[in-house]
């Protein structure tokens, strides 16, 4: 076994020195070719040792497949990056602390999802999402979807994994909301009677007559029951306030305060589980 790599080498030089023999012959008399049947066999022996030379050599890597495979594991990386920053997101913002407080005699929990569809968009943007949480998660319909930013929408159909969303600018969407003042209205996609609307802004109809100016911002008044919206949830803020229309109060453009087409990490507001009663409270 020892042997083997030094006869190798000895024949690796065996066939160099024949190859530089017959091409000298060819240089030497170019008007003179080397007869054919030494030419072959030349090639008889140098053919078989040059291949087996070759075969020694290892395969070169497969660097498309190992590139392939670092894209995809970049990718869900990023994927999951993006989760857990938006759950962060979500668990330390203002709109959740809201969602869970806003009734004092019903307390709350949210439960995170992420979006894993959106419908056609629209002037106001996509009317429905889907999220990858169901009724096996404790979803229902008409809960209040929210981000850290502001509110999203409602659900309005639930199945075992999943949930559609009706989200804010949806023509069916109306929303009841206040501003800072106090000043109540509802906020929707806009009409042909309201002012002029840059994509993706919604209109504020206040019900009274009262003072309302750019950057007013607005949050939902709550439902009965909380549903389908609690209380507090940021909805937009005003941006421009529409000429008189003969309206009973004031109409003006408003910027949600979520992004819907750059959604990724959603909440669902759900009714927290009873605490169980103690034996000692039922005495």
């Amino acid at each position: 076994m020892t042997h083997h790599p030094r006869r190798r080498r000895y024949a690796l030089l065996a066939g160099a020195l024949i190859t530089l023999l017959l091409m000298g012959l060819d240089l030497a008399d170019p008007d003179s070719t080397v007869p054919s049947t030494l030419r072959s066999a030349g090639a008889a022996v140098t053919g078989p040792l040059l291949t087996a030379v070759a075969d020694t050599f290892p395969e070169p890597p497969d660097h498309g497949a190992d590139l392939a495979a670092t894209g995809a594991r970049l990718a869900l990386t990023e994927s999951e990056v993006r989760r857990l920053t938006g759950i962060v997101d979500l668990n330390t913002s203002a709109t959740l602390a809201a969602a869970t407080d806003s009734a004092p005699h019903a307390a709350h929990r949210v439960v995170t999802a992420r979006v894993v569809g959106l419908g056609t968009p629209t002037a106001t943007g996509p009317q429905r999402l889907t999220i990858d949480i169901g009724a096996r998660d404790g979803i229902s319909e008409d809960q209040t979807v929210l981000n850290h930013e502001g509110l999203v929408g409602r659900t309005v159909l639930v199945g075992a994994t999943t949930a559609d969303v009706l989200v804010l600018g949806a023509q069916d969407l109306i929303v009841g909301a206040r501003t800072d003042s106090g000043l109540l209205g509802t906020v929707g996609a806009p009409t042909p009677a309201d002012g002029a609307r840059d994509p993706g802004q919604l209109t504020f109809s206040a019900i009274a007559i009262a003072h309302l100016e750019p950057g007013d911002v607005l949050t939902t008044v709550g439902s009965p029951d909380n549903s389908p919206f609690v209380a507090g949830i940021p909805v937009g803020t005003v941006v421009s306030v529409d000429p008189g229309t003969g309206r009973v109060g004031p109409a003006a453009a408003v910027r949600p305060a979520a992004d819907i087409a750059r959604l990724d990490v959603v909440g669902v507001v759900v009714p927290a589980p009873a605490e169980p009663v103690s034996a000692e409270a039922d005495r």
